[in-house]
């Protein structure tokens, strides 16, 4: 039995799971059998499904290793392959980084995507993560697509979050307006009516009585004007609040935020945010707070017992084995808009404290901060819940708080008792 072609062929396999680890430690063991490709998918998987430019300067060392010994070997599909992946690395990760590469001549190196099949490309689309700083990776979608292996050429979003909704910021500003109370119309056109029916009555009498009915019908005709300006008042304080989105409607909303912004964080934290057993880098899925801005959001209790607010304090963590990934920024719900953005790593051991407290908040409310204290003396927090002393019983409007801070104070004392 040829155990080298085992470690390839579990090489491709763990690949296909995208079982990135494993994909590499088959592939090295199959480096005398299949010595081209096998050093080429070994390239390939320690990308771990990410773009170059995510990558530690470790891992594109030894990426660049396996890439130049592929040429060494007589492989014509491996060498292309090869200098494909190349290209990509050098325009994503060099080039992008300003950093100088040597004489490589990525449109060279990128000429070889012609002398490749369509399975022979297959692997460069499933396991390189999106490099729109690479032309080389674009040219190589602007192909797959042509071959079939894409639907469409894939759009990634940077930066700002913006949902399409034109309807959403009218609507999320409708619900914080309170409604004001219900007024009745009749009461100035019964005004404007009686006044009529004085003056006319004043003709009929045609005495000194004609004047005081006038004099009457000024009067009313005046508070039935006023009482109308109120009406009108009252419209323009009611179109500005109704109609008001449903609390679904709301929720829907918001997962639609934390789902993209989540994605958009994976990216810019430059980790592999697959589980562990998938060959990623978490040992658990990313962990959203949404927060509320203490002193500038306007909050709202709902129909349905929930705190909801025009702003939310959204930080995204990603945990590790070794540290948790912050990726922290100012949510307007109003236009599902990102600001302020910010990240931040810290190593278990260098977080000193999990505590929670409360502090006061606008409009009798009180806010409960979760609190990371961590060893330099700086702190990371954020209010993940309202509380009234009127209210009791409100929940807030993202329900994974209370997961997300029971998980991370579980991983902080894991990994001090390490």
């Amino acid at each position: 039995m040829n155990f080298e072609r085992d470690h390839f062929s579990g090489g491709l396999l763990a690949l296909q799971e995208r079982q990135y680890p494993q994909a590499v430690e088959e592939f090295e063991h199959a480096l005398n059998d299949e010595p081209g490709p096998a050093r080429f998918y070994a390239a390939l998987a320690l990308l771990g499904g990410r773009n170059p430019g995510e990558k530690n300067p470790d891992d594109i060392e030894r990426i660049e290793e396996y890439l130049d010994q592929v040429h060494l070997y007589t492989n014509v599909t491996a060498q292309y392959q090869a200098n494909v992946l190349r290209a990509i690395v050098h325009e994503d990760y060099y080039d992008r980084y300003n950093m100088h590469a040597g004489q490589l001549d990525p449109e060279m190196l990128r000429a070889s995507i012609e002398g490749l099949s369509a399975p022979e490309l297959e692997p460069l689309v499933k396991h390189i993560g999106p490099a729109p700083h690479s032309r080389t990776w674009t040219a190589v979608q602007q192909v797959a697509v042509h071959f079939g292996l894409l639907t469409r050429r894939p759009e990634r979003t940077r930066g700002t979050t913006r949902f399409p909704d034109p309807a959403r910021p009218a609507a999320v500003a409708r619900y914080f307006v309170p409604t004001p109370p219900r007024r009745d119309s009749s009461r100035f056109a019964m005004a404007f009516a009686g006044a009529a029916a004085l003056v006319l009555l004043g003709i009929m009498v045609q005495s000194f009585g004609t004047l005081v009915l006038v004099a009457g019908a000024l009067l009313l005709a005046k508070w039935g004007y006023d009482d109308l300006q109120h009406y009108k008042t009252y419209l323009r304080r009611y179109a500005q609040a109704e109609p008001k989105p449903t609390e679904a409607q709301m929720d829907h909303w918001l997962a639609e935020d934390i789902r993209e912004i989540t994605r958009v964080a994976g990216e810019k934290v430059m980790l592999n945010t697959e589980l562990k057993i998938h060959g990623g880098d978490l040992v658990y899925p990313p962990q959203v707070v949404a927060g509320y801005d203490v002193d500038e959001s306007v909050v709202r209790l709902g129909d349905d017992n929930t705190w909801h607010t025009d702003t939310h304090d959204l930080m995204v963590m990603f945990l590790t084995d070794t540290l948790i990934s912050i990726y922290r920024c100012d949510l307007d719900f109003r236009t599902g808009c990102t600001t302020l953005e910010q990240i931040d790593e810290y190593h278990y051991r260098d977080i000193v404290a999990v505590s929670e407290s409360a502090v006061t908040a606008p409009g009798r409310l009180i806010a409960q901060m979760f609190t990371l204290s961590i060893s330099d003396g700086s702190k990371v927090s954020v209010a993940i819940r309202i509380d009234s002393t009127e209210d009791s019983g409100a929940r807030t409007a993202w329900a994974g708080n209370e997961e997300a801070l029971r998980i991370v104070k579980k991983m902080v004392r894991a990994r001090h008792t390490v």
